[in-house]
């Protein structure tokens, strides 16, 4: 009887262990404290990568650089071929990103430095647009569409501001 319960301790334990940290490369991520950690990584698994492990990298990479335990400048970082390697996989997987996870990676790689002109910055403020322009088109009624409409004609602003995404949509389609 004993034995049985040691036995079943055991086992649940294991199933309990397992459901917590399925990803283990993504735990590993977790436990570094220094640049050099997190792209040696990187550079073991690139074909393992995730769009959680991505996003969790350039965190992490922020978190880093922030607390200055890297010893690496952000120009050290930037010619670094791991990190070359994360920008080129975030490019490929943006689409897939969750709403939380684009905006993160955005908000890290601007804090990075990379510069604005760069394709993943592009390519991450355009998902973004369109996430928020399906999200206000899904959820406003049609009167408030025809009032953002009326709103978005009368109003002058300079062409490139993040209003032009919003309300040049309402303008153009007259919705």
């Amino acid at each position: 009887m004993f034995r049985c319960s040691r036995t079943l301790q055991f086992s649940l334990r294991l199933i309990q262990t397992r459901s917590k940290s399925s990803d283990a490369l993504l735990e590993q991520m977790k436990h570094c404290r220094h640049d050099y950690q997190l792209f040696q990584l990187v550079g073991l698994n690139k074909p393992l990568l995730s769009v959680n492990h991505v996003t969790f990298a350039f965190k992490l990479l922020w978190q880093i650089q922030k607390e200055r335990n890297g010893p690496r400048t952000l120009e050290e970082i930037h010619n670094h071929p791991e990190f070359i390697a994360l920008r080129s996989l975030a490019e490929n997987k943006v689409s897939c990103m969750k709403d939380k996870d684009l905006v993160d990676t955005l908000y890290s790689v601007i804090r990075l430095g990379v510069n604005s002109h760069h394709t993943l910055v592009q390519q991450l403020t355009v998902e973004g647009w369109k996430r928020l322009e399906r999200y206000v088109l899904k959820y406003l009624n049609p009167k408030t569409k025809m009032g953002l409409s009326d709103v978005g004609r009368n109003r002058e602003s300079p062409r490139g501001t993040p209003k032009d995404g919003v309300w040049g949509h309402f303008v153009q389609n007259g919705k």
